[in-house]
């Protein structure tokens, strides 16, 4: 074996010796010029500033706790958006169903003064209503409160309407 040339089984050692003496023999035999040597190089001069070298661990976890925090926010407002669509359907159905029983009092064409109560078809079995008819002093007409009430997430929503109507 000639000196300064490793055989591939001491590849291991020879590099330990090269950095534990401070230079390094690099060979590229494919180059135009044939066989070209660099001699002297420490282990480690060719390697980019600690700075520039690649993300840091901190650099990391901060990154992750950034995307953990985004998707947090994304999943909440998902939850308030599907939160949203069900009041909203609610509200809708309620305005339907309040239209219907003021259909009703006005086919009838008059109203006695006082409040009824009642309850919707089992399809819409959440949600009630209230008719609170007042008469009016000198006139042949009554207030006419209609409202629709229901329940969402424990609290009560209601919807009214008021219209004058023929009393009895």
């Amino acid at each position: 074996m000639t000196p300064g040339k490793p055989r591939t089984t001491d590849l291991r050692t020879w590099l330990r010796g090269a950095a534990l003496r401070g230079s390094v023999e690099h060979s590229f035999p494919h180059s135009r010029a044939g066989r070209s040597v660099v001699r002297g190089k420490k282990l480690g001069q060719d390697r980019l500033p600690l700075s520039q070298a690649g993300f840091m661990l901190i650099e990391t976890l901060l990154a992750v706790v950034i995307l953990a925090v985004g998707l947090t926010l994304v999943v909440r407002s998902f939850g308030s958006s599907v939160s949203a669509l069900g009041t909203s359907a609610d509200y809708t159905k309620a305005m339907g169903l309040l239209e219907e029983r003021l259909w009703e009092l006005e086919v009838k064409g008059s109203i006695a003064s006082g409040v009824l109560t009642g309850e919707f078809s089992e399809e819409d079995g959440k949600f009630r209503w209230q008719v609170d008819a007042s008469e009016l002093k000198d006139l042949d007409l009554c207030e006419t409160q209609v409202t629709v009430s229901w329940e969402r997430r424990g609290k009560t929503q209601t919807v009214s309407i008021v219209t004058y109507l023929k009393k009895e």
